[in-house]
């Protein structure tokens, strides 16, 4: 149970320090929050940091999932760019088409006598 606390508090480190460095970038983009770890997840990197016969390939096996992680919340945050400029470029264009409409309709209405 030890292992699977510090790998969440390496994970809460990652998190914070590379959030923290992305959030500057754009500030329009809406960070989702990291999935929890699964039991599965954590069995696993029990299994092999037992398997593990010194600290160095413990400090491997730890770096590789923080790695890992880390490649996940890039990714998430990619996503969540691209949906958020997709959906403020889909407002605007229903913003000019509106305009357009209005300035047709006061132009095709006839003018009051």
């Amino acid at each position: 149970m030890d292992l699977a606390r510090r790998i969440l508090w390496c994970c809460l480190v990652i998190v914070l320090t590379f959030g923290s460095a992305l959030g500057k970038d754009d500030k329009k983009v809406k960070f989702k929050p990291l999935k929890p770890l699964t039991q599965k997840e954590i069995q696993k990197a029990s299994k092999k940091s037992l398997e593990a016969s010194n600290t160095k390939s413990i400090q491997k096996a730890n770096q590789k999932i923080l790695k890992q992680q880390a490649k996940g919340i890039r990714k998430a945050n990619r996503k969540a760019r691209k949906a958020n400029k997709a959906l403020q470029k889909a407002h605007a264009k229903a913003v000019r088409d509106a305009e357009k409409r209005a300035k047709k309709a006061a132009v095709d209405q006839p003018p009051l006598q």
